[in-house]
């Protein structure tokens, strides 16, 4: 059965009682939000169960220790590969869900003769959590959803408990309630940015990275010197490959791929005049840095540097 098929019987409560198989891809979360949808509407209660035997054993509604697996009852197997050989029977079993990553490629073929038991789930794609946090929270801005999908690598299960909390709020209110749990440090433990995503950031001139960076900076280990010196080598190499049409990656002494990626990617970000006033800046502030002659944190001399860079 098609996923597409599965969400317009649960939509339309036209789905039969018969046992389902989920297989899923990277993570499980779109069968968890469909089990408790079917549950939902079906007015039952999921129950899990440990073996497929225990699927197949329950003759009466109830199992041994009393429990009630009546129509009521959602059971749900869930296990990593399912080996189990499909037959006719399977067909009988009702109000039952297995979920697992694979069907063993050993018993595979003999579900050929029963495809609608079996529901494959795609992986979840960047866009489709980013219009769930959308949904979920219609209050945030554009800017502040990518920074949400930014700070937790967009994994859906901790977005999925983010994007429950800020909804709780009014609408009018979640953009700026993120921020300020943003900026008081609410999401340390998300952060994982570092001295080469934002030298990129700065490179490619991508400002929401830059911002998360910048406000995150005391939970992100980067040091003033060393990011000096990696962007001084990455304006290095953009001058060497956009001001010499007839650079190769041998006569520069980087590798071919390294070469295709400067040239496609960071190329033409800057014109030639920035790019030497930059090369420039970045001579005198290594030797500010290493001779002491800036006094400040760290952190405000990381600010200054990436400041001095983007307002060229």
């Amino acid at each position: 059965m098609k996923l597409s098929e599965l969400k317009n019987n649960i939509l339309n409560n036209t789905l039969s009682n018969n046992l389902l198989i989920f297989t899923w891809k990277e993570n499980n979360f779109l069968t968890s939000q469909y089990i408790h949808e079917i549950a939902k509407v079906r007015g039952q209660s999921i129950q899990f169960v440990d073996s497929f035997e225990e699927l197949m054993g329950i003759s009466s509604n109830e199992n041994v220790f009393g429990e009630d697996f009546g129509e009521g009852v959602l059971k749900v197997l869930s296990v990593d590969v399912f080996d189990e050989l499909a037959n006719d029977s399977m067909v009988n079993i009702e109000n039952s869900i297995i979920v697992c990553k694979e069907i063993a490629k050993e018993v595979k073929h003999s579900y050929e003769n029963y495809p609608n038991l079996i529901v494959e789930f795609p992986k979840i794609e960047s866009w489709q959590v980013k219009d769930y946090i959308r949904v979920n929270c219609k209050g945030l801005s554009k800017e502040s959803i990518e920074t949400l999908y930014s700070i937790t690598n967009g994994d859906i299960f901790r977005i999925d408990s983010e994007s429950g909390k800020i909804s709780c709020f009014p609408i009018g209110k979640q953009d700026e309630l993120f921020r300020k749990m943003l900026s008081s440090g609410a999401y340390s433990d998300l952060v994982q940015l570092n001295v080469f995503n934002l030298v990129n950031a700065v490179i490619k001139r991508d400002m929401t990275l830059v911002s998360d960076a910048l406000r995150n900076i005391n939970n992100i280990d980067i040091d003033a010197i060393g990011l000096s010196t990696i962007l001084h080598n990455n304006i290095k190499n953009i001058i060497d490959i956009q001001m010499n049409s007839k650079a190769t990656a041998e006569e520069l002494g980087m590798s071919e791929k390294q070469f295709i990626v400067i040239k496609k990617y960071n190329c033409g970000k800057f014109s030639d005049g920035q790019l030497r006033k930059l090369l420039l800046f970045l001579d005198e502030i290594d030797f500010k840095l290493k001779s002491g002659k800036l006094d400040i944190s760290n952190k405000d001399k990381v600010e200054y540097i990436v400041c001095k860079m983007l307002e060229r």
